[in-house]
């Protein structure tokens, strides 16, 4: 609780002293400058689905997986940028590497994928069905 101090409505210059849970700034609305949705986890996920579908080579998405795996099974955040040797040296949001990472090892390794904290099964199976099989 914050401290706010009242005017009297005399002309005299005392103030009293007034207890508020919620000081004018809350109860004032401000516009705010509209700012652009963050991409969503299903978006995400079709990108991932599309770029292994691209390199036609299990070897490259068994190499993703592994990769990847170790930044999430690590002290991954969702918001972290992260650099991508498999990928060429490539910049991804922490998002981007845990959809990547969810989908190269149901791609490579569909009986480990338990192993994973990764709960992407509804959004994997969305991907795969927002883009064809």
């Amino acid at each position: 609780m914050r401290i706010r101090k009242k005017r009297k409505s005399s002309t005299s210059d005392e103030s009293v002293q007034e207890l508020s849970l919620f000081g004018q700034e809350e109860w004032t609305e401000t516009e705010e400058e509209p700012t652009e949705p963050p991409p969503s986890v299903l978006d995400d996920m079709c990108w991932a689905v599309t770029y292994l579908r691209s390199l036609n080579d299990i070897n490259s998405t068994r190499v993703i997986a592994m990769e990847t795996s170790m930044i999430v099974q690590s002290q991954w955040t969702a918001d972290q940028v992260y650099v991508l040797q498999s990928l060429q040296g490539s910049k991804l949001e922490g998002r981007k590497v845990a959809s990547l990472c969810y989908a190269s090892f149901m791609q490579a390794f569909p009986n480990m994928i338990d192993h994973l904290d990764l709960d992407y099964y509804d959004v994997y199976q969305a991907a795969l069905a927002t883009i064809g099989e």
